[in-house]
């Protein structure tokens, strides 16, 4: 049995022979598979995208948040340093702007595909009553140092 008043015509959308609706749903399952590998691995989406672009080690967080009005003795910050190189890095030394901080355990070494910690001690009583303090942390790779900023922010 033919329909007549459908002959010839192409069929499209949601409810027609379903090829956009199928390639909608297959680009959309293909970014999101994507995107949980990218997180798996690296952490985030953006740390997948520095990657791509040829940074190998991370720092997260990037922005740390402190309470300054809440303590009285010193705050520690961590930061995790991620290597996804397959050679080891070493953090050599960190640059502070505020005599209120202090990074601990410099040098670091962090081989290759692993991550190790730096503490970041905060002294509340010399910090300004608002701190917004970048450290940048000295990396040695093989033949290039590199800067990785970190910010730390506080009232």
């Amino acid at each position: 049995m033919s329909h007549a008043w459908n002959a010839g015509k192409p069929r499209f959308g949601l409810f027609g022979n379903g090829s956009v609706l199928f390639g909608t749903l297959a680009g959309l399952a293909a970014v999101l598979v994507i995107l949980a590998v990218a997180i798996y691995k690296f952490g985030s989406a953006s740390n997948a995208l520095l990657y791509l672009r040829g940074q190998y080690v991370f720092i997260e967080p990037a922005v740390a948040h402190v309470n300054l009005s809440a303590a009285r003795d010193t705050i520690i910050v961590p930061f995790d340093f991620k290597n996804l190189s397959q050679r080891s890095v070493t953090i050599s030394g960190a640059r502070e702007t505020c005599a209120c901080t202090l990074a601990q355990g410099l040098p670091l070494i962090v081989p290759a595909r692993s991550s190790r910690q730096v503490i970041v001690e905060i002294n509340p009583a010399a910090a300004p009553p608002e701190l917004v303090e970048t450290i940048v942390f000295y990396m040695d790779a093989e033949e290039s140092r590199t800067e990785l900023p970190v910010r730390i922010v506080g009232r």
